[in-house]
């Protein structure tokens, strides 16, 4: 599975953006960011993760 974004992830699991930051922020679902790279992304383990919640 490759990354996906916050928009894609949003999509996917019906959450909002501002959720999916607020649980970047508090430690729960830490979104994978690459140097150079300003954009939330997501790995395999992330989106497994939040299925979970």
């Amino acid at each position: 599975m490759e990354l996906m974004t916050i928009s894609e992830v949003t999509k996917a699991f019906n959450v909002t953006t501002r959720m999916l930051r607020y649980y970047d922020e508090i430690g729960l679902l830490p979104s994978a960011r690459k140097e150079n790279y300003s954009y939330r992304v997501y790995d395999e383990s992330a989106v497994r993760r939040l299925q979970q919640i």
